[in-house]
């Protein structure tokens, strides 16, 4: 066995240095159902010279909350998803409709709304990131 004549001796420096915007964590989001609707009826209502799309719905669980944001669900499939233009009931502009409550709802952009589409509120929680790795130093 040869034994190396020079004794090397290797040292790591760990710095702590503030995050760059390379450097960017992202970190998971969960969503927490607020309220579900259903489309009873479509409707197109003339806001100056266009025609905006407005479901007819009743929420069928928790509310609606015109800050929060919205998805619409087609059979199995997420067809939209964003926020909402205007949230009324009886002509009157809300902030929540609560359950058992018929409303009108438009959103941003353009949408088809079909008789029978689930409308889901939901809140986007960001879940801070944890790590369980121990270096052991």
């Amino acid at each position: 066995m040869e034994r190396n004549s020079r004794n090397t001796t290797k040292r790591f420096n760990f710095e702590q240095k503030p995050l760059s915007s390379s450097d960017v964590i992202i970190s998971p989001s969960l969503f927490s159902a607020a309220g579900e609707a259903t489309v009873l009826a479509t409707f197109d209502v003339s806001v100056g010279k266009k025609k905006v799309p407005v479901a007819g719905c009743r929420v069928q669980k928790g509310h609606l909350d015109r800050r929060l944001k919205f998805r619409v669900i087609r059979g199995q499939d997420s067809v939209w998803e964003g926020s909402v233009s205007a949230l009324k009931h009886h002509k009157d502009e809300v902030q929540t409709v609560k359950t058992g409550m018929e409303c009108g709802l438009s959103m941003d952009g353009d949408m088809d709304f079909r008789a029978g589409d689930v409308i889901v509120c939901f809140e986007e929680l960001e879940v801070p990131q944890v790590t369980s790795w121990d270096p052991g130093f």
